[in-house]
């Protein structure tokens, strides 16, 4: 696997993260060996859940990523860029796909908007192998609005704090690692 396709799959596996909370499921899947010496190399410890777990989980990243406290808002570009829903960033997401003759899909991207962080990550994944260009664009342009939210939700410590903060390291790493365009 080249540079490209690990930081593809690690902002798959990040996207996935913020899209939706854990269930028992996704959570068995974090726990296989693979993936937990996968997520430990990010800085992210996998919780151990027991009885009521997964419900205390869901509180967690509902308070983290869908209606935050204390001034925050949800991890979509537009809303901490312009301070509504579909702004500029929204638009220029959608030429950007379309360019990259990519669809944006509501259903895989879990009817979050398109500038959620989440779907981000998945389109800049998308790109990289498909249009490297966008994901150049992507990361030099259009991620830099994230640091807030997630210093908010890392601050706030517990499994999406570490989530949070394994991924604002990410992010700085994809703001200067260009994907070869071949041109």
């Amino acid at each position: 696997m080249n540079e490209a396709e690990s930081l593809a799959a690690v902002a798959r596996l990040f996207g996935d993260l913020l899209l939706a909370e854990l269930d028992e499921t996704r959570l068995q899947g974090l726990l296989e060996p693979r993936a937990r010496v996968a997520l430990a190399a990010l800085g992210i410890d996998v919780p151990e859940v027991r009885d009521g777990g997964l419900d205390e989980l869901a509180a967690d990243y509902h308070a983290a990523f869908l209606q935050p406290r204390g001034g925050g808002a949800p991890p979509v570009g537009s809303l901490w860029t312009e301070g509504r829903y579909e702004g500029a960033l929204t638009v220029r997401l959608r030429e950007l796909a379309k360019s990259a003759a990519l669809e944006v899909d509501p259903d895989a991207v879990r009817d979050a908007p398109v500038d959620h962080l989440g779907n981000v990550l998945h389109l800049w994944a998308a790109c990289s192998d498909r249009a490297p260009w966008g994901s150049n664009e992507l990361a030099a342009e259009h991620l830099a609005w994230a640091d807030a939210p997630l210093a908010r939700v890392e601050d706030a410590g517990g499994f999406y704090g570490g989530l949070a903060g394994a991924l604002r390291a990410f992010l700085n790493e994809l703001s200067v690692t260009r994907i070869p365009t071949g041109s």
